[in-house]
């Protein structure tokens, strides 16, 4: 049986190392976006689907449609072994047990600098709970208290987050006809102005590492083991569409977009006669 393949449990305790804690929180937490893409909701998919839902924005900025600056990114676990230890980690540490199914905002950059200085013991983490469910780390100076998870009640941020996930989750699995799939792997590695290109439309568009694209570091890291790793340029070919992109490794998948930077589909328009 492969680890895709194994029977998943999220309320599985997973008593690991530091060491081990450390190194998976930092591959799928930070280490994809260089941690800039720091959000990550909690509980606001089906944990079957062993996936992760970032975005790099939170608030008002989060809700603020037609936002240029709103990146996407979800991160498919194909580990099952990894998704329990990060499952198990976050049910219970982070999550209130009076309030369970709630969704959680997590500041990944945060949490990872704070479990740094404990040397990623569990069992050293003092929390401090506020309003809302807002889990500060401990400082004895409570104005130096940083804020790593809050409850997310906004009915706009959750309905946008599963609308997004909703659309984009199918690219982790298969492919479909409307799609132009182009291999961008080498390109992106070795060029470092690289823009995604649609020839087609004569169009170019920036991409700002990390952000728009997993950092290289990270892709680079994964080729010293593996060569199969690959990622696609995807343009959605129907209407007001979008350039995604899509690394796919052999136990991580992540899909990234920037979610409004849309593009009009038709080459050529007529001019109406008068």
């Amino acid at each position: 049986m492969t680890d895709t393949e194994k029977q998943v449990d999220p309320e599985i305790e997973q008593e690991v190392s530091g060491t081990m804690l450390a190194t998976i929180l930092r591959k799928y937490f930070t280490d994809h976006s260089s941690r800039r893409i720091n959000y990550l909701y909690w509980n606001i998919v089906d944990a079957k689907d062993m996936t992760l839902n970032f975005v790099n924005l939170t608030g008002k900025p989060l809700n603020r449609i037609n936002n240029s600056d709103l990146v996407y990114r979800i991160v498919r676990i194909r580990n099952a072994d990894h998704w329990n230890i990060i499952a198990s980690f976050i049910n219970k540490h982070v999550v209130n047990p009076d309030n369970p199914k709630a969704v959680y905002v997590i500041r990944v950059d945060s949490l990872v600098s704070y479990l740094k200085q404990i040397n990623f013991d569990p069992g050293k983490i003092v929390w401090h709970r506020g309003a809302f469910d807002t889990v500060f780390c401990h400082n004895d100076d409570a104005k130096k208290r940083k804020p790593i998870v809050t409850v997310d009640t906004d009915i706009q941020s959750l309905y946008l987050i599963d609308r997004l996930y909703g659309k984009y989750r199918k690219m982790l699995y298969s492919d479909s006809p409307d799609w132009l799939i182009k291999d961008i792997t080498e390109d992106y590695l070795s060029n470092p102005d690289f823009k995604f290109t649609l020839d087609d439309l004569g169009i170019t568009i920036d991409v700002v590492e990390s952000m728009d694209i997993v950092a290289r570091k990270f892709i680079l890291e994964y080729q010293k083991k593996d060569q199969t790793c690959k990622l696609d340029q995807i343009y959605i070919n129907n209407g007001l569409s979008t350039v995604v992109n899509r690394l796919i490794c052999p136990d991580v998948s992540i899909i990234t977009v920037r979610v409004y930077i849309q593009l009009f589909l038709k080459k050529y328009t007529k001019k109406r006669s008068i």
